[in-house]
């Protein structure tokens, strides 16, 4: 099996974790956001890949049609249901509101697990 590159979803998803498990202090508190990007970052990879590998050379719609072709195409309608969730919610939260919290590091762990369910 060969090395995944640095672009592959599972090596953004490996960088996401790693920074979850041992935050960057260096980062002060925006490491929850920076865990998010890089989660969200894998996501979009994966939803590519599988996309790619199922209809081949269709180009690249907005990520939102990308959504709801998965939806349509993959085997498990409820995962493809978890991964358009993921997203959102991780689209939340990498924007910067002053008046709302940082994602919490339970709610990042379970937005890997979905990310970790489709890569797989």
């Amino acid at each position: 099996m060969s090395r995944p590159s640095e672009d592959a979803p599972e090596a953004i998803l490996s960088a996401a974790r790693a920074l979850l498990d041992q935050p960057d202090v260096t980062l002060d508190g925006a490491w929850p956001r920076a865990v998010a990007i890089l989660t969200r970052q894998a996501l979009e990879a994966a939803v590519a890949r599988y996309l790619e590998q199922t209809l081949g050379g269709m180009g690249r719609p907005n990520f939102t049609a990308q959504l709801t072709l998965l939806r349509q195409l993959h085997d498990d309608p409820a995962l493809a249901a978890r991964v358009a969730y993921a997203w959102d919610a991780l689209s939340s939260a990498t924007h910067h509101n002053g008046y709302e919290l940082n994602p919490t590091a339970v709610a990042l762990r379970g937005w890997q697990e979905t990310v970790e369910e489709l890569v797989g």
